[in-house]
Formats: structure tokens, C-alpha cells, sequence
């Protein structure tokens, strides 16, 4: 049985998540509607941000959430020119993808720790 266009259109829309640094948590959000569809835990010390858990609700995995979280994550790192300890596997991992995107975040005497390249 087919659906209605108009009833398909409204269904099959996406919404955007709207991301969010929760800092009294001390965590960045992706929030789906009043919904949190994951987050990354921090804490900033001086001018350095350590990443340290991601974590996507069950209802939200598998759909990029952790993804475009840690991008979020890291952009708004480099615009408050903040340093970037992933201690969080998850956002290594990406950084480790994408050097030539992140590593500068990464202090040079701190990759090692975090099994990323000396260079991009």
C-alpha cells in the first residue's frame, strides 16, 4: 500500500541534530529534538581539551552520530584554539583517519601516546 506523497514527504524528512557543549556536564551533546543522541565527555585545562568517552544512545547508533560529534568536537577545538588529548579511542581513531584534517590539533610530544603520526 503506498503512502500518500505528502504523508511520505513528512516521514522520510531528516532534522538536523543540533550539537551543544553542555559544560555544566562537561560534555558536548548531539541533541535529536529534546533527544541526546551521544556525547563526548571533556575536560579543559588551560589551553588543552582532553576528550576522554563517546558514547551514542542505543536508538542512535550506526547513523554517524559519534562521527559528526567528534567533527564538531574537534572544529570547535581549533576555534577556541584549544590543544587536543584524545584519551577517547574513538576520536584517536578519527584523528589517525584524518591527519591531514586534525593531527595539528594534537600536541607534536603527545601523538605518540595515542598511536598517531609524528606528521599528516
Amino acid at each position: 500500500m503506498r503512502r500518500p506523497p505528502e504523508r511520505a514527504a513528512r516521514e522520510d524528512a531528516v532534522v538536523p541534530m543540533t550539537p551543544r557543549d553542555h559544560q555544566g556536564a562537561s560534555r558536548y551533546e548531539l541533541l535529536d529534538g529534546e533527544a541526546v543522541a551521544g556525547w563526548i565527555d571533556y575536560q579543559v585545562a588551560d589551553d588543552r581539551i582532553t576528550l576522554t568517552h563517546t558514547e551514542v544512545s542505543p536508538d542512535h547508533r550506526d547513523q554517524g552520530v559519534a562521527r559528526e560529534l567528534a567533527v564538531h568536537v574537534l572544529e570547535d577545538a581549533r576555534a577556541r584554539g584549544l590543544a587536543v588529548l584524545p584519551e577517547c579511542r574513538y576520536v584517536a581513531r578519527l584523528i589517525a583517519k584524518q591527519p591531514q584534517d586534525y593531527l595539528d590539533l594534537v600536541p607534536a610530544e603527545a601523538r605518540g601516546r595515542y598511536a598517531l603520526p609524528v606528521q599528516a
